[in-house]
C-alpha cells in the first residue's frame, strides 16, 4: 500500500487545479501522453514520487496497488497519468455508456444480484459482478 502524506496529498490538489481532463478525448493516447507530460509539469516531484512508488509496487507480484490519501477533488487527472505513466488506458466495452474512466458513487452504481458493483472494484471491469 502507498500512502500519501498530507503534504503531497495537497501540492498534488493545488497543482492539479489547472489540469482539466476531457472524457471523450482519453481514447487517445497521443492525449493521455498530454495528460501525463502536463502533470508531470505542474505536479514535479510530488506526482514522480507517486508514479515511482506505483510503478515499483506493479513490477513483482500479487501486481496490485492501493493508494491511499490521494485528494478525491483532481482524483481524475492524477488516476490517467499514473495510468498512462504504466502503459495506455484503453476502453474495451465501445458502448455509448462507457468511460475509459469511471466515477464510481455507490448510490448511483448499478446493483447486481442485491450487491453494488463497486464492491468489486479493479481496472479492467468496473461492470462485472465477480472479477476475474
Amino acid at each position: 500500500m502507498i500512502v500519501i502524506r498530507a503534504a503531497q496529498a495537497a501540492q498534488l490538489r493545488e497543482s492539479l487545479e489547472s489540469v482539466d481532463i476531457e472524457d471523450s478525448a482519453l481514447n487517445d493516447s497521443a492525449y493521455q501522453q498530454a495528460i501525463l507530460a502536463r502533470v508531470k509539469e505542474v505536479a514535479g516531484a510530488s506526482f514522480d514520487d507517486l508514479a515511482g512508488q506505483a510503478t515499483s509496487r506493479l513490477a513483482e507480484p500479487p501486481w496490485f496497488v492501493l493508494i491511499r490519501g490521494l485528494p478525491p477533488i483532481r482524483a481524475t487527472p492524477i488516476l490517467v497519468a499514473v495510468s498512462a505513466a504504466l502503459g495506455l488506458l484503453v476502453e474495451p466495452y465501445r458502448q455509448p455508456w462507457s468511460r475509459v474512466v469511471r466515477h464510481v458513487l455507490p448510490s448511483r452504481d448499478r446493483v447486481i444480484d442485491g450487491r453494488v458493483l463497486n464492491e468489486d472494484l479493479h481496472t479492467d471491469g468496473t461492470d462485472w459482478p465477480s472479477p476475474q
